[in-house]
C-alpha cells in the first residue's frame, strides 16, 4: 500500500485513502437507471415507505426480512441508490413528486396499476393499526440476533392471524364498496369506443356465443356509464358464467404456450407482448370485475372463487390467489379440494411465464445458492427454498386441507412433488410415490423384477388414478434433479401399468431436458457451479429422439424438439444430418405458413359475410383469436429456421470446421442455400477447402421493391383487423400498428403471402454474432 501510495500526488494520495478506506460507502450512489432518467426519478431508491402495506406483506415469513435496511457485512448485496440486488420495487417513492409533471405522475400511476400495485391490494397503515406479528416489510424494531421461529413462517399460520385477517379484509371491503361504477373503470390505452354498446341486450348474446372480448365490454360499458345496478343485479349463474368465458384457458393460455418456448430476444424478435404484461393486464381486469360485484356487501359463491382460483393458477399470479383466498375466507366459503389445489399451484407456477425463472429450475448448487437469498433477482424470485421456502408453504397448506376434511387426489400429489423436487427433496418424492402409488424408485432404479415392484391397482374412477400429469410431473422432477435416466424408466413404468398413452408434453419434457444435460459444458465455472452434473453423452440426444418417433410411440416431434435436436448435431459435427433434419423441420414451417394462410382466409370471409349482414358459425372474435395464435407460431417457427441456417454456416468457419462439412459446402450448399434464401442474409459467406466463396443471395433494388410492397400489405392487413377491434389483447402482436389512410381492402390471402421476405444483413463473416431480424409482420416465407 505504501509503495502504492507513493507513486502519487499529494492530491491524489487523500483522494485514493478517501476512496479505499471511507467505510460502506459506494460510487456512484446518484446512478439513475435509464428507464426512469427520462423523468427524473431515482430509480433504485429505497426507503422504508417503499413496501408498506402490499400484498407482499403476506408472502414471506420473517426469514425474508432480515438485513433489509442493514448496512455491510459479507451477505450484504447492496445496489446503489440503497435497494438490495434483486428486489423487486414494488412500490415506488419518488424524491421528486413535488417536480414532476403531472402527465410524469399519471404515466408512474398507469406502470403501477399494471403491475398490481393497486390501492385493493394496498392498505397503508392496516398492519400498524391491530398491532399484528406482520408488520410492513421494513426492518423498523426487528430483533436480527433472535432466533427465527419455524412455527411463525408457517404460511396458513398467517391466515389464522384474526388481527391481520380483520385489518386487511376490512380495507379491501371499503376499496370495494364504491357507491360508483366509475370508480372501477381506469382509463388506458384501450379504444374507449368499444364501450358504446348496449351492454344489457348484448352481454346475454355475448355470453351464449363464449365471447371473451364481448362480455368484457359489456361488463366495463356499465361501468362507464355508472350502472352498478346493472352489474349487481345479475344472477348469479349470470355472473358465474362471466366469470368463465373470461378465464385465462379461453384466452390466454395458447398465447402463453406458445411463448414459453422463447426467451426475451426471441419474443422481442418476433414481436409478442411479455407474458408478465399480458398476465397482468388480464388479472387486473378479472380483479375489477370482481370488486365491481362484491361492492356494498355483496358475497361471491363457492363456485365463483374457485373460477377465479383457477384463473389465478392459468395467470401465474401468486398474489391474486392471495387476496382471492382471503375474500373467500371473509365470505364464510368453505373450501374444496378444488380450490386448494388451485391455490397451491398458484404458489409452485407462480410466473411460470418468466423465461428466466424456466431455464434455472436445475437443482445445481448455484441455482440453490441463489434462492436462499433474501432478494434473489428476476430469474430466482419465481420461488425460494429452504425455511419459508416453496416446500414448506405447500406443504403448510396441503395439511390444512386433510384437517379440514378435505380429500387429496392425483393433482393434490402432484402439486406436493412438483413443490418438492425444486426444492430438491427427492426423499419426499420418492416417499409420496411409494406411499400413494406403491411405486418403490429405489427399487425399480436397483435393477428389481418388474414383479416385485408391482403398482398399487386402482379403479379407474379413483381421484388417485394417474392420468398423463402424472408422468409429466415424474418427467419434469427427475429431470431438473438431473437424473434423466431414472426419469425415462419411471415413465415407461407407470406408462405401462396403468396404460397411459405418453403425451407429446411429457415427452418434450423429457427431450428438452435431455439436451440441456447434454449440452457440452467447459471452463472454470462449469467445474464448480454444478453444471456437470448429470452429464450424458453427446449422442443422448439422438437416442431418445428415435426411440420416441419409433414404434410403439411414434411422437410427432415439434419445432421446439428439432431445434434442440439441431444444435446438438452442431455440437457433434454431424453436417449433413444437420441438413437432413432441417428440411424435416421445414416442412413444420411450411404448415405453420398454411394454417396462418388458412385462419386468415377465414377471417377475411367472416368479415366480408358480416358486412353483408350473413350470420356467422364462429364470432369475428373467435376468427381473430384464432388466427392471433396461428401467426405467433408462425412466426416462431421462421425465427428457428433462421437460427438453423446461421448454425449451418457455421459450422464451415475456423475452429467450427468440420470434417464431414467439405463434400456440403463444396458442391451441395450453392442448391441448399437457394431453397432457403428466405431466411438468408443478403450476402452470405462460407468456407471451402479451397478458400472462401461468396453468394448474394438478394440484391439493392429486389430489397427495396420487396420493402414497399411489404409495407403496402401492412397497410391492408390493418384494414382488416380494424372490422375486429379488441377490447382485451389488442396489441398483444406488438408489431402491429395502426393503419394510415387506406380504402382498399386486401383481395386475397395470396396477394399478401406473395411478398417474399429478404433479410438485408451484411456480414464478411458467418461468424460475426449480427442478428437476423425476424421480420415481424411477413405473412409467407
Amino acid at each position: 500500500m505504501t509503495t502504492f501510495l507513493a507513486r502519487l500526488g499529494q492530491l491524489e494520495t487523500r483522494t485514493a485513502l478517501g476512496t479505499i478506506w471511507r467505510p460502506k460507502k459506494r460510487r456512484r450512489e446518484e446512478w439513475i437507471c435509464r428507464r426512469c432518467h427520462g423523468r427524473q426519478v431515482q430509480g433504485r431508491g429505497y426507503s422504508d415507505e417503499s413496501f408498506r402495506g402490499t400484498v407482499s406483506d403476506y408472502i414471506f415469513p420473517p426469514a425474508r426480512e432480515e438485513r433489509r435496511d442493514g448496512g455491510g457485512g459479507p451477505g450484504d448485496s447492496r445496489e446503489s441508490g440503497g435497494r438490495l440486488r434483486g428486489t423487486p420495487q414494488l412500490a415506488r417513492r419518488n424524491p421528486f413528486a413535488e417536480e414532476m409533471e403531472p402527465e410524469d405522475r399519471e404515466e408512474m400511476e398507469r406502470e403501477d396499476y399494471m403491475y398490481g400495485l393497486r390501492k385493493p391490494l394496498d392498505v397503508p397503515g392496516a398492519h400498524a393499526r391491530n398491532g399484528s406479528q406482520w408488520p410492513t416489510r421494513t426492518t423498523q424494531d426487528v430483533d436480527f440476533t433472535a432466533p427465527h421461529e419455524s412455527s411463525q413462517s408457517m404460511l396458513w399460520e398467517r391466515f389464522q392471524d384474526t388481527d391481520v385477517e380483520d385489518a386487511q379484509l376490512a380495507a379491501e371491503v371499503e376499496s370495494s364498496s364504491s357507491e360508483h361504477a366509475r370508480d372501477y373503470f381506469h382509463e388506458s390505452g384501450r379504444d374507449a369506443s368499444l364501450l358504446n354498446v348496449d351492454y344489457a341486450t348484448t352481454l346475454p348474446q355475448a355470453l351464449a356465443r363464449g365471447e371473451t372480448d364481448l362480455t368484457a365490454r359489456c361488463m366495463f360499458a356499465a361501468a362507464k356509464v355508472d350502472d352498478m345496478d346493472f352489474i349487481r343485479g345479475l344472477s348469479d349463474r349470470a355472473f358465474t358464467q362471466v366469470l368463465t368465458v373470461l378465464e385465462p384457458a379461453n384466452v390466454i393460455s395458447r398465447f402463453a404456450t406458445a411463448n414459453l418456448n422463447m426467451n426475451e430476444a426471441t419474443r422481442n424478435l418476433v414481436g409478442t407482448a411479455p407474458m408478465d404484461r399480458v398476465a397482468a393486464e388480464y388479472s387486473h381486469l378479472v380483479s375489477d370485475l370482481v370488486a365491481m360485484r362484491r361492492s356494498r356487501g355483496f358475497r361471491l359463491p363457492l363456485s365463483d372463487y374457485a373460477v377465479l382460483l383457477r384463473g389465478a393458477r392459468d395467470l401465474g399470479n401468486r398474489k391474486l390467489s392471495e387476496s382471492l383466498w382471503r375474500r373467500m375466507q371473509h365470505d364464510s366459503c368453505v373450501p374444496t379440494t378444488e380450490c386448494y389445489n388451485y391455490y397451491m399451484a398458484a404458489r409452485v407456477f407462480h410466473e411460470y411465464h418468466n423465461s428466466a425463472g424456466n431455464h434455472k429450475l436445475r437443482v445445481i448448487p448455484h441455482n440453490m445458492s441463489a434462492r436462499t437469498t433474501n432478494n434473489p433477482n428476476a430469474a430466482y424470485r419465481t420461488f425460494r427454498i429452504g425455511t419459508g421456502g416453496l416446500n414448506e408453504q405447500v406443504m403448510a397448506i396441503f395439511r390444512e386441507m386433510l384437517s379440514n376434511g378435505a380429500t387429496a387426489d392425483e393433482e393434490s400429489f402432484r402439486i406436493v412433488i412438483t413443490a418438492a423436487a425444486r426444492e430438491g427433496d427427492m426423499v419426499s418424492v420418492k416417499s409420496v410415490l411409494r406411499k400413494v402409488w406403491n411405486l418403490d424408485v429405489d427399487a425399480v432404479l436397483g435393477s428389481a423384477a418388474e414383479a416385485d415392484t408391482a403398482l398399487k391397482q386402482l379403479p379407474m374412477d379413483s381421484p388417485l388414478f394417474p392420468t398423463d400429469k402424472l408422468l409429466s410431473t415424474i418427467a419434469h422432477a427427475f429431470a431438473i434433479n438431473n437424473d434423466i435416466p431414472a426419469a425415462l424408466r419411471l415413465v415407461d413404468l407407470v406408462a405401462r401399468h396403468y396404460d397411459i398413452t405418453i403425451s407429446e408434453e411429457t415427452w418434450g419434457q423429457l427431450f428438452e431436458w435431455t439436451s440441456v444435460l447434454a449440452s457440452p459444458r467447459t471452463g472454470v465455472k462449469a467445474a464448480s457451479d454444478g453444471t456437470k452434473t448429470g452429464q450424458l453423452p453427446l449422442q443422448s440426444v439422438m437416442s431418445l429422439w428415435q426411440t420416441m418417433t419409433a414404434a410403439p410411440y411414434h411422437i410427432q416431434p415439434t419445432m421446439g424438439m428439432y431445434d434442440h435436436l439441431i444444435k446438438n448435431l452442431f455440437y457433434r459435427g454431424m453436417t449433413p444430418t444437420v441438413i437432413e433434419k432441417m428440411e424435416e423441420g421445414r416442412f413444420l414451417f411450411d404448415q405453420s405458413v398454411d394454417d396462418a394462410r388458412q385462419r386468415w382466409r377465414q377471417l377475411t370471409h367472416g368479415i366480408a359475410r358480416h358486412r353483408r349482414g350473413d350470420s356467422l358459425e364462429q364470432s369475428l372474435e373467435s376468427l381473430r383469436r384464432e388466427w392471433e395464435y396461428a401467426e405467433v407460431r408462425r412466426k416462431r417457427s421462421r425465427f428457428w429456421c433462421q437460427r438453423w441456417l446461421r448454425l449451418l454456416l457455421g459450422s464451415s468457419q475456423g475452429p467450427s470446421r468440420f470434417v464431414d462439412a467439405d463434400s456440403v459446402f463444396h458442391s451441395d450448399f450453392p442448391r441448399l442455400l437457394w431453397s432457403w434464401r428466405f431466411f438468408a442474409p443478403k450476402t452470405v459467406f462460407y468456407e471451402i477447402s479451397t478458400g472462401m466463396v461468396e453468394l448474394s443471395v438478394w440484391s439493392e433494388e429486389g430489397i427495396d421493391r420487396w420493402k414497399e410492397k411489404r409495407e403496402d400489405l401492412k397497410i391492408e392487413r390493418e384494414c382488416w383487423l380494424g372490422e375486429v377491434p379488441m377490447y382485451i389483447g389488442d396489441e398483444w402482436l406488438t408489431s402491429r400498428r395502426a393503419p394510415r389512410d387506406a380504402t382498399t381492402p386486401v383481395e386475397s390471402w395470396e396477394d399478401i403471402a406473395s411478398g417474399d421476405n429478404p433479410v438485408k444483413q451484411d456480414r464478411a463473416h458467418p461468424k460475426r454474432v449480427e442478428r437476423v431480424e425476424a421480420e415481424a409482420d411477413e405473412l409467407d416465407h
